[in-house]
């Protein structure tokens, strides 16, 4: 959140959720579903997807996969669908 004050600008960090480190193009953001609700999708180094939603201004994890084995390089979301490939 940001705040202007006597020509100051202040910032604030919140964190939602946190993941272990993540590469560039390992995050995808779903459209919206049935329920208007927003839902992201982070892959990790560690090669854990996790699926989570905002739910009265906190993170709810949907769902997480077992680590695959090796680090997720990249989450790419099928257009127009919710179908997530790794």
């Amino acid at each position: 959140s940001a705040m202007i004050s006597g020509g100051q600008l202040s910032l604030n960090c919140i964190d939602l959720i946190q993941v272990p480190a993540v590469e560039r193009n390992t995050v995808a953001v779903l459209p919206l579903g049935k329920k208007k609700q927003q839902k992201v999708a982070v892959g990790d180094d560690h090669g854990v997807l996790t699926m989570f939603f905002m739910k009265r201004g906190q993170a709810e994890v949907e769902w997480k996969t077992n680590a695959l084995g090796k680090e997720i390089t990249r989450v790419c979301l099928q257009n127009g669908k919710d179908k997530l490939f790794v």
